[in-house]
C-alpha cells in the first residue's frame, strides 16, 4: 500500500496566505467593477440603453452564478476532506499504527479557498474586462 506524504507544517501558513493575497485582489478588482458600474447607472439614469441594461442584468446573473459554483466548490472541498482523512485513518488502522487528529487548518483554508475562487474569478475578470471597455470609450 502507498504511504501518503505528510504535509509540511508551513503548508497552512502557505495556503492562509495566499487566501489572503487572492482575497485583497478581489476585494481591488471589485471596487474597481462597482465604481465603474455605478457611475454607468448614474449617466444612465432612469433610462438605460440596451448595452446598460444588458450590463445590470449581467451583474445579476454572474452574482448569482458565483455563489452556485462557490457552494459546489465548498460541497467538493468538504468532501474530499472527509474521504481523505477517512483514508488515512483507514490506512492507519490496516497497519496497526493509531489514528492521528487530521489537520484541519489545512482543510480549512482549502475549504475557504474553494469558496472564494468562483468570486474572486469574476471580479478579477470583471475589472479586465471593464477596464478595457473603459479605455475604449475614452479614445474615441
Amino acid at each position: 500500500m502507498p504511504k501518503t506524504t505528510t504535509p509540511s507544517p508551513a503548508e497552512p501558513l502557505v495556503l492562509w496566505w495566499q487566501l489572503g493575497m487572492k482575497t485583497w485582489e478581489m476585494l481591488q478588482a471589485s471596487g474597481q467593477v462597482i465604481g465603474v458600474r455605478v457611475g454607468r447607472m448614474a449617466a444612465a439614469g432612469g433610462r438605460p440603453d440596451a448595452k446598460d441594461r444588458k450590463e445590470f442584468t449581467r451583474m445579476v446573473t454572474e452574482k448569482v452564478a458565483a455563489a452556485g459554483q462557490s457552494g459546489w466548490g465548498v460541497a467538493s472541498q468538504l468532501q474530499s476532506s472527509w474521504l481523505e482523512v477517512w483514508a488515512r485513518n483507514w490506512e492507519q488502522w490496516l497497519r496497526g499504527e493509531a489514528a492521528t487528529a487530521p489537520r484541519w487548518e489545512s482543510h480549512a483554508a482549502q475549504l475557504a479557498h474553494a469558496a472564494l475562487h468562483p468570486v474572486h474569478r469574476a471580479a478579477t475578470a470583471n475589472a479586465r474586462r471593464l477596464a478595457t471597455v473603459r479605455a475604449r470609450s475614452a479614445r474615441r
